[in-house]
């Protein structure tokens, strides 16, 4: 089973060897079994909605009161809306994430319309103002037979991920095409980029860039790990190049299914 995750272009100009990714979402549930996993998923999300949902709204009343207390409390009450806002986000992704880990198992395979995922992948995305995304499928990719549920997660993480790390008004660029038996979604960004020596750890559960942290840039860090994990459970490959201040290049390769 691959497990592929290549550097391209250091600061130097010379390829980084390639390296191996060790670290999956199943680890987080490897002690569950799949009825204990489900169990999980559907009661631990809303035993956890409830609350966070009562939470936040306090906090955002607080917030909107801020005028009418003094600058320490404006201090304290943004740091509370900043943590817990980043709580949800957390929650969310863990419990997204156990439910792919439990749908990696099925065998749900159909014959999908990539224009069709795209488009739908992109209708829930918060997009920057003013990025672009162009995408490119090719005649042959158009229809492929896979899991459209894996799919449609992999493709929205990856442009996520894009989005999130790029700024307002920069280029996202989405590639499909069908390389033999393989299916190659490539997508490319103008952000940040990632340093070399964190190439081997930016699929690793919950890790962030400390260059995206020193710009201010964080999130929980599943999304990547989530696309890996989709690359291994298919015997396929994640492939990431980077150049600091110039963007990173994502491409997941996986076997097509065939009938």
């Amino acid at each position: 089973m691959s497990e592929k995750i290549i550097a391209e272009e250091n600061e130097c100009g010379t390829d980084a060897k390639p390296v191996k990714i060790n670290t999956s979402i199943d680890e987080l549930v490897k002690p569950l079994n799949a009825e204990l996993q489900k169990e999980l998923i559907i009661t631990g999300s809303h035993a956890v909605k409830s609350p966070l949902t009562s939470l936040i709204t306090g906090i955002q009343l607080l917030s909107c009161s801020k005028k009418d207390v003094s600058p320490n409390l404006h201090e304290i009450v943004d740091s509370l809306e900043k943590s817990v806002l980043g709580l949800k986000d957390l929650l969310l992704d863990i419990f997204n994430a156990l439910k792919i880990a439990n749908e990696l198992n099925t065998e749900d395979i159909e014959t999908i319309n990539f224009p069709s995922i795209i488009s739908t992948v992109q209708d829930r995305i918060k997009f920057k103002r003013n990025q672009q995304v162009d995408i490119t499928v090719a005649p042959d990719a158009i229809n492929i037979r896979h899991n459209q549920r894996i799919i449609e997660t992999a493709l929205a993480a990856l442009i996520e991920n894009a989005s999130f790390y790029s700024t307002e008004g920069t280029k996202i660029e989405l590639q499909v095409e069908k390389i033999n038996d393989k299916l190659s979604i490539s997508v490319a960004d103008e952000g940040t980029g990632i340093y070399q020596n964190e190439i081997k750890k930016i699929c690793e559960p919950f890790y962030r860039s400390k260059m995206h942290k020193n710009n201010g840039l964080e999130r929980t860090g599943l999304g990547l790990t989530i696309v890996n994990n989709i690359a291994k459970k298919f015997n396929g490959e994640l492939i990431i190049s980077s150049e600091q201040g110039r963007g990173s290049t994502f491409t997941l390769v996986l076997p097509i299914i065939p009938e």
